[in-house]
């Protein structure tokens, strides 16, 4: 008799891009604060520059803007949906014919 477990095929694995996307992320904002960190090391403290530590911060912000506004935009459309979906009662109200 055969197996149970080989006769149940295990599935494929996939690769989805969220999981890329978010690992890409990680991985260029620790690029950036890495090479940020080893800049400011060689440098003497009062050499630093505002501009250099704000375009820094701005650049690993700027990493995961995109997850942000995927986040904003899906709860803009489901706000939409759900306002002006027929069963929500949001909405335009239907215009009602009196019939005399």
């Amino acid at each position: 008799m055969a197996d149970t477990k080989d006769a149940v095929a295990a599935p494929a694995k996939t690769t989805d891009a969220k999981n890329l996307s978010k690992w890409g992320q990680v991985v260029a904002a620790l690029w950036i604060a890495l090479i940020c960190i080893w800049k400011f090391y060689k440098m003497d403290p009062s050499a630093i520059e505002v501009q250099d530590v704000l375009m820094s911060g701005l650049a690993i912000g700027g990493c995961f803007s995109p997850t942000f506004v995927s986040i904003w935009l899906d709860k803009i459309v489901d706000i939409t949906k759900s306002r002006y979906a027929p069963d929500a009662g949001g909405g335009p109200a239907p215009a009602v014919r009196e019939e005399k």
